[in-house]
């Protein structure tokens, strides 16, 4: 075995593993801290570690379910094999590379679990708050959280907030419909100061801490403009006059930005926000339905062999691919039944029976046409 093919095996094992996992954890407004331009060492480093976790645990997936024939449960000596040129040595080594089919499997494996975990990481990670309560998991790009005023969740701006007088009244947290920004730019030499409500924004691809572009409505410019006193023998003074921008969005480049200022539109009602103890549950409680739901496909779609239940076999025998898709559309939506939805605006998490008997309606006919199917066709 060549030195070219060992490395090739370490680097579609753990290291493309590693590069799925943080593409997937860098979405929507963050996806930008993920960049494959950037510095390949820095990529390795912050990719390696759950690129190796988990490669361990689809290694040990793929034993459990026969595509891989390790007697001995040291993964890492299985690599070290590997890693050392020395497969011909090994049989289980061999087995794995030399059986294209199963290996393609296992592959498949480490890059779904890869990628479903960088999801759920950064999923749970928002909806728990702990990128607010913890500076090491804040995401790179603060925009987002000073722009959707987020940024008053950090310990420091709450505490702030709460000396100055400008915490919410009785318990209610208010929502932030806009947020208003006064930006002062520098154009050579000169300063141009101007104002309007943030729609969207771009970051600078190689720093996404940074700002490139502002997207803004309802956009005004500032001017100094001179008050001519004729009869005056001083200089004459300088006032601010405020003139709109006309048109629809107004797109201002922010590579020469001196400061910003904001402000937030807040909408006239506040809500209650749910207590810590209740959203954890409900997060938890959703994160649990979903890991269900993602691992019922391996039973569903691949028989085990360590389940040895008549009706599982006869399922296996008989069923073909659309009888499995629709078996395992009914176990998602009942699965989905409990799932509690999280508001957009409040962050409360909420399930109306309108949406419950919606979810058993919608399963009911997938378990009728599965029926139909499995025993009439």
């Amino acid at each position: 075995m060549s030195l070219t093919t060992g490395f090739l095996v370490l680097f579609f094992t753990i290291v493309i593993p590693g590069f799925l996992f943080l593409r997937s954890y860098y979405f929507g407004e963050f996806s930008k801290q993920f960049n494959p331009k950037d510095n390949i060492t820095k990529q390795l480093l912050f990719g390696i570690i759950p690129g190796s976790i988990i490669q361990i645990i689809s290694f040990l997936i793929g034993k459990k379910l026969g595509w891989i024939s390790v007697d001995s449960m040291n993964v890492l000596s299985f690599f070290e094999t590997v890693n050392n040129q020395k497969v011909s040595e090994s049989k289980e080594a061999q087995s794995l590379v030399e059986n294209p089919v199963h290996f393609g499997y296992y592959l498949l494996i480490v890059y779904g679990l890869s990628f479903i975990c960088g999801i759920l990481l950064s999923r749970l990670i928002r909806a728990s708050n702990l990128d607010k309560r913890i500076k090491m998991l804040r995401f790179k790009n603060q925009w987002y959280y000073i722009f959707s005023g987020e940024i008053f969740d950090f310990k420091k701006f709450k505490s702030a907030a709460n000396t100055l007088g400008k915490e919410s009244e009785k318990g209610k947290k208010k929502i932030v419909e806009l947020s208003k920004v006064d930006v002062l730019i520098s154009n050579g030499g000169d300063n141009e100061f101007y104002s309007g409500y943030v729609v969207d924004y771009d970051l600078l691809p190689s720093d996404p801490s940074k700002l490139d572009n502002l997207y803004l409505m309802d956009a005004s410019r500032y001017t100094l403009k001179e008050v001519k006193n004729h009869n005056s023998p001083f200089t004459h003074p300088k006032v601010s006059e405020k003139k709109a921008i006309p048109g629809e969005i107004f797109v201002l480049n922010m590579c020469n930005l001196v400061n910003i200022n904001v402000s937030y539109l807040l909408s006239e009602k506040g809500f209650i926000e749910q207590k810590v103890w209740a959203k954890f549950l409900f997060r938890t409680m959703n994160i649990t339905i979903l890991a269900l739901i993602v691992l019922s496909m391996f039973p569903v779609f691949y028989q085990f062999k360590s389940i040895d239940n008549e009706y599982y076999l006869a399922f296996h025998q008989n069923a073909w691919w659309l009888d499995k898709i629709l078996l395992l559309g009914v176990v998602a939506f009942l699965l989905g039944l409990p799932m509690m939805h999280k508001d957009k605006e409040t962050g409360n998490y909420t399930n109306s029976w309108a949406e419950v008997g919606l979810n058993a309606l919608v399963m009911g006919v997938i378990a009728v046409v599965f029926l139909l199917v499995y025993f009439l066709v």
